[in-house]
């Protein structure tokens, strides 16, 4: 009897992957015993970009075989028959051998999971998600904490395989898909993460637009779909503010990258002086900080701006070529990286205040109301500080300007 080509269903993907843990884990007598009585095999590779290759088989023949990229299944290879009847029973065989070694893996979890919440030593922390990881290759939280503590240590790659590993084992999982989608758009924002990914700007975008989608699909959670919501508001904005600045890069002659690497190198040594530690943090203060650390980033900025104008005019001898260039290129490369940089630090500030009133459980009901409509006369009136700023030291710069001229 011949057996209609399979749906890799969440139902389907959830006994491949109880087989193929028990192909993976069990003693060898035991699997055996599974294999001998049923004539079926599930095995799982774990490839390096985080994609998962799934192999059925009946001892000597592929049955199907299929992967999970970006937490989408493709069928590679399929015969029909009927081994899929065999297949379910070997399903709830390795169930039943399971229980023995899922008991003792409970313990094993508990176990690292105290050791990772009692260190503040990152290195630390990542040997035991590592392990957590390696005691169970099909436990998608472990890859979870894993990318969590690759990223707190910089190591943004690892962080993406192991959140693009916990997509593919769990691709219902709308919590992944969100800590996903936020790896990639970090990338959007941030040079050396891009480059540490590997990806291009299109790629990370096309990402976090997938998966913040999926989220919007698959989850009822209203804070999970608020944020991924908010970022798929910020990636539609912030495609407009990317190519402005793409196009004064172009007009400049300069690779995009090492545009942002000047932005990035900017904020890295933008220092502002503490509050005193003897008074409150007050709305006031905050918003002094905030006025502070604009007018130390544009001038860090726009040093760097200045020093690759100058670079780029070291032949011309002509005052008036010379001006030109810098009006037309790279006074809208300055302009177009504050404003980037204005849009990155408001939705820093948003989510931070956001996650704070979560964690006080206060961001419920009219609280809410109350508390995104006090947040968003903040970030609009931090934004308008952030432009007068900007607007007050592009007077100076062009009187500067004027005046290396003469």
């Amino acid at each position: 009897m011949e057996i209609d080509r399979p749906e890799i269903s969440k139902e389907f993907l959830d006994k491949v992957k109880v087989l193929a843990r028990a192909k993976m884990m069990l003693p060898s007598d035991k699997l055996k015993t599974l294999v001998d009585i049923n004539n079926i095999i599930c095995e799982c590779e774990f490839l390096p970009d985080g994609s998962l290759d799934y192999r059925i088989s009946d001892k000597s023949t592929t049955q199907l075989r299929f992967k999970i990229e970006d937490g989408s299944p493709t069928i590679i290879e399929y015969k029909s028959g009927e081994w899929l009847q065999q297949f379910d029973i070997a399903y709830g065989f390795a169930n039943v051998l399971m229980i023995e070694i899922d008991h003792d893996l409970i313990k094993t979890r508990m176990n690292l999971l105290e050791k990772i919440n009692s260190t503040q030593d990152i290195i630390e922390q990542i040997e035991c998600a590592l392990k957590l990881v390696k005691s169970d290759l099909f436990y998608a939280n472990a890859w979870e904490l894993l990318s969590m503590y690759c990223i707190t240590s910089g190591q943004y790659k690892n962080a993406a395989r192991a959140a693009i590993t916990a997509v593919n084992l769990e691709p219902d999982n709308a919590q992944f898909r969100l800590e996903l989608s936020k790896i990639y758009y970090t990338a959007l924002l941030n040079s050396k993460w891009t480059v540490s990914l590997g990806c291009t700007l299109d790629y990370a975008r096309q990402v976090v637009e997938k998966h913040c989608q999926e989220v919007l699909r698959l989850s009822k959670n209203a804070e999970l779909n608020r944020v991924a919501e908010q970022i798929m508001s910020d990636l539609h904005s912030d495609i407009d503010g990317q190519a402005e600045f793409g196009t004064a890069c172009e007009l400049c002659e300069l690779d995009t990258s090492d545009a942002l690497d000047d932005i990035t190198d900017s904020v890295q040594n933008t220092k502002t002086p503490k509050p005193p530690s003897d008074k409150p943090l007050s709305k006031e203060i905050a918003i002094k900080g905030w006025e502070i650390w604009w007018e130390i980033f544009v001038r860090q900025y726009s040093q760097r701006c200045v020093k690759r104008w100058a670079a780029k005019c070291v032949q011309m001898k002509d005052y008036n070529d010379m001006k030109r260039v810098w009006l037309k290129a790279f006074e809208p490369l300055w302009l177009a990286g504050c404003e980037l940089e204005k849009s990155i630090r408001l939705k820093e500030i948003r989510e931070k205040v956001i996650q704070n009133y979560q964690k006080s459980g206060k961001l419920h009901g009219d609280d809410r109301k109350s508390i995104e409509a006090g947040l968003e006369e903040f970030t609009k009136s931090s934004g308008e500080i952030a432009s007068q700023v900007i607007t007050s030291f592009r007077a100076l710069q062009s009187q500067s300007i004027e005046a290396t001229l003469r």
